[in-house]
């Protein structure tokens, strides 16, 4: 409960960084999605084509320039929450329970995006996709690697950038102010 009370409290203070991040994790899977419905119709009409490789490809790039995009958005936050933090870890909290914190406040972010996203790709992508007889949509697989594609990247950018905040930055820092 502790965890969502204070990511409640942040996205209240700074709500355009983590619109942001939502925005961008929807845009990453709304990309992927799109791509890899190019790669499922490839498959089915022409299996053996280069197209198949090639959108399967570039689904998977979308999702690593929209996570280091992320990533840097991560940054971003933990710099915006340092002050908290500090306050966090002048009561007592330990840098774990900080870490988990900041690590559960990038996951339920995302986990929001990938709703919109998802919601986005199952409208919009059939729209952009219609005039291709390929084309008939996704197979449930697919969306589920659409899912584990863009949380593996998400989290092990966030996890980096934990690492390299380091606790000088995030913790010890805001300590003095």
């Amino acid at each position: 409960m502790f965890y969502i009370k204070s990511f409640m409290k942040g996205f209240l203070e700074k709500p355009y960084i983590y619109i942001l991040i939502l925005l961008t994790f929807a845009a990453s899977v709304l990309g992927t999605s799109y791509f890899f419905w190019l790669f499922e119709g490839n498959r089915r009409v022409s299996p053996d084509s280069e197209g198949v490789i090639l959108y399967g490809v570039i689904a998977v790039g979308v999702a690593v320039l929209c996570c280091v995009d992320i990533g840097f958005q991560f940054a971003h936050l933990m710099a915006c929450n340092r002050r908290r933090y500090s306050i966090y870890r002048a009561c007592g909290a330990s840098f774990g329970r900080i870490a988990g914190l900041a690590f559960v406040e990038g996951v339920l972010t995302a986990v929001v995006g990938y709703a919109a996203g998802a919601l986005l790709a199952n409208w919009l992508v059939p729209i952009f996709t219609s005039s291709l007889e390929m084309a008939d949509g996704m197979s449930a697989p697919l969306q589920l690697l659409v899912l584990g594609i863009n949380f593996f990247f998400v989290i092990v950018t966030y996890l980096i950038t934990l690492v390299k905040s380091g606790r000088r930055t995030i913790f010890e820092q805001g300590v003095g102010e």
